[in-house]
């Protein structure tokens, strides 16, 4: 199951109906047809923030997004039912790769956005944030590693060995067009958290106007690109998951 709600600051409601609920439905299902194995894709939203750096499967969950507080609410449901039905529950990190338009994605737009303005890509918190990532081909074959496996009835993290954070991130980006990358530093980090709201208004307005007129000069009608910056992608949040425990397992990342 990799159907859910993917858009950000939606109504808790249609994350409830679109994650919790589809959840719910294929596994009161699984129970009646008697399933042999089910897989749930969960994400690393579940762990929201924590004080904890190295985030193992078993750590605390604070979910401070709606996507996931409706994900750990999935997932406490499959919990429920492990009497009835045969599961593994993959908590992702950010996908990227070939088809995928969220993620890491709008940082490509951003970044020549930047470019174009010949303008500096400041980070908050000096790009010290946490963005762990998964290939979607590493994804792909994780699945069919769980589903392949004798592995049942286990909660597994899927991230790759990168490290990655918001600056390591910004600047392998960068370099497609050649945009710099600087820290925003921690006096201006915390006086823009404190104004948080107007801050990313302001921002959101200019990157609309300029991504506008980026598309329009390449006569390109549309994108499927969202370069919208979210009070999610900036929260203060410096943990990192670990993916010890599906490499034990003898699953092996390529990416």
């Amino acid at each position: 199951n990799a159907a859910e709600e993917t858009r950000e600051q939606m109504n808790p409601i249609d994350y409830e109906r679109s994650i919790f609920q589809i959840t719910k439905n294929f596994a009161d299902q699984c129970k009646i047809r008697e399933i042999e194995k089910y897989i749930e894709l969960s994400s690393v939203l579940v762990y929201g923030t924590t004080e904890d750096k190295i985030l193992k499967e078993s750590s605390q969950k604070n979910p401070i997004r709606e996507r996931g507080k409706a994900k750990i609410k999935a997932e406490n449901y499959l919990l429920q039912m492990k009497k009835f039905i045969n599961f593994v529950i993959i908590r992702s990190a950010i996908v990227y790769g070939k088809g995928c338009l969220k993620g890491i994605s709008p940082f490509f737009g951003l970044s020549l956005i930047h470019k174009n303005r010949n303008e500096e890509i400041k980070l908050i918190w000096d790009g010290k944030i946490k963005c762990d990532t998964i290939h979607i081909d590493d994804l792909t074959q994780a699945i069919a590693f769980v589903l392949t496996s004798p592995i049942n009835k286990e909660i597994l993290n899927l991230v790759d060995d990168n490290n990655s954070d918001q600056f390591t991130l910004t600047n392998e980006i960068s370099k497609f067009y050649g945009s710099k990358v600087a820290g925003l530093g921690k006096i201006k980090s915390f006086m823009a958290q404190l104004n948080i709201d107007d801050v990313i208004d302001i921002l959101n307005e200019e990157n609309q106007n300029q991504w506008i007129r980026l598309l329009c000069d390449s006569h390109i009608g549309d994108s499927p690109i969202d370069i919208q910056i979210y009070k999610e992608y900036i929260s203060k949040n410096f943990s990192s998951m670990s993916n010890e425990k599906i490499k034990k397992l003898g699953f092996l990342l390529r990416f």
